[in-house]
């Protein structure tokens, strides 16, 4: 949505003759790596919201993934909780799952609660939309009506 009103602005500037397009440095610029399915492999030991970041960047390839149950786990979709809700973690372990309390996540998902969520090495994961190895994708409290034994698993 910002980067929507951005570009309007811009464009109309651009238009009025307010700004210049400036060409891209092409000795500065660089090949970005094609993805690789390994590129989306979860390290939960990297900071929530660099982990959250990374499950928005890898839709719809190459996928952000872990491993539970030693299946591959897909997740689709996620937030990163404020230091004060992580603070309800307590003794869990670096990718741990626990269980998130209802905690309301954010004005931005009204309506979204915490139900499973993932401790990182700095901050924690609230999983909301995950997809286990052959299955179709699922929100998370659906997902949990199946499968209560995520709570309480280490992934990665």
């Amino acid at each position: 949505d910002l980067g929507g009103e951005l570009l309007l602005k811009t464009l109309r500037r651009w238009v009025a003759g307010e700004i210049e397009a400036t060409a891209q440095d092409e000795e500065a610029a660089t090949q970005a790596p094609r993805l690789t399915r390994p590129d989306g492999v979860i390290d939960w030991s990297d900071a929530a919201i660099d982990i959250w970041r990374k499950v928005r960047a890898f839709q719809p390839w190459p996928q952000a993934t872990t491993r539970y149950d030693d299946q591959r786990f897909t997740v689709l979709e996620a937030w990163p909780l404020e230091a004060g809700v992580t603070a309800q973690i307590g003794d869990a372990v670096v990718g741990e799952v626990i269980g998130g309390g209802g905690v309301e996540l954010s004005e931005l998902l009204p309506g979204r609660v915490a139900t499973a969520v993932v401790t990182c090495g700095t901050g924690s994961l609230a999983l909301l939309r995950v997809q286990r190895a052959g299955r179709r994708a699922m929100e998370i409290e659906q997902y949990l009506n199946g499968d209560r034994g995520l709570i309480g698993a280490r992934l990665g």
